[in-house]
């Protein structure tokens, strides 16, 4: 196959990854699914047109679901990575952080449980910033 029919192609649907846990946020156990993978976006004929990789954290361990707030944020491009939004401020896990919480550790990294992540009062949806266009779209 050429580079050119493999930038042409339409990308594949990506089966989600789902993973359920469990976290102490203001002295209660949260039960929560993440959900990561990718969107795609279709025109009204039902074409795939884009896609957008994703993250989510939904609480899992409540009667209301349905009435839940969610919360959509989104983060990346140039100067900073969208990790940030995932494991430095608001998911349920966090890097700690060296000194006076500026700068990442060396490694070995330690991940903990983030016990100011909101995902006890909404649920998270975060996206990265740069989607990706099928083949095909002109650029605007």
């Amino acid at each position: 196959m050429t580079r050119q029919k493999e930038k042409d192609e339409v990308p594949k649907p990506v089966a989600p990854v789902i993973r359920e846990a469990n976290i102490v946020i203001d002295g209660k156990t949260i039960s929560y699914k993440a959900t990561t993978g990718k969107l795609q976006l279709k025109d009204d004929a039902g074409k795939a047109r884009a896609s957008i990789f994703h993250v989510s954290y939904e609480r899992t361990d409540i009667k209301y679901a349905v009435t839940r707030p969610v919360m959509f944020a989104f983060n990346g491009g140039p100067g900073s990575s969208a990790v940030w939004l995932h494991i430095g401020v608001l998911g349920p896990k966090i890097l700690k952080l060296d000194g006076d919480g500026t700068s990442p550790p060396l490694p070995p990294t330690l991940v903990t449980d983030n016990p100011l992540s909101i995902l006890d009062v909404c649920d998270l949806v975060l996206l990265i910033r740069f989607p990706r266009a099928t083949a095909g779209l002109k650029k605007m």
